[in-house]
């Protein structure tokens, strides 16, 4: 488990009244955190998780996730599948350098060649079905 004490710790996030009525009970079945720097909260998590950064120009595919994964099987030696820390940039920039850097691989979701990217949320809702479905 990572340590919530910390120092890329930095506090609960405090979230609106909207994010609670959108997820419809999910919160409540979350502890939700606030990190001051995610190279470093990726550098210590790293160490137990397998991280994932997404980026439209990686070499390796979402459909590699299963492939990702049960090679972290194999080198933890455990039937256990490992946890999963899933990093998602901003629309217009993607991940900054020092964050793709720190995460175990990069994952891109293929385009048609006319649109190369999604809508963040979406790209999200898809590596979480992924996830999901290992």
């Amino acid at each position: 488990m990572l340590n919530e004490n910390d120092s890329s710790f930095d506090s609960e996030v405090r979230l609106t009244t909207s994010a609670y009525r959108v997820a419809e009970g999910a919160l409540d079945h979350l502890t939700v955190r606030k990190i001051k720097n995610t190279a470093a909260f990726l550098k210590d998590a790293s160490k137990r998780l397998v991280t994932i950064g997404t980026d439209t120009r990686a070499r390796m595919r979402i459909s590699d996730l299963g492939n990702i994964v049960k090679n972290a099987k194999e080198k933890t030696k455990t039937a256990v599948r490992p946890g999963i820390a899933l990093v998602l940039g901003n629309e217009e920039t993607g991940l900054p350098a020092e964050v793709k850097d720190r995460c175990s691989c990069l994952l891109r979701i293929p385009g048609t060649g006319i649109i190369d990217s999604l809508n963040v949320s979406q790209a999200a809702a898809l590596f979480l079905h992924a996830i999901y479905e290992l």
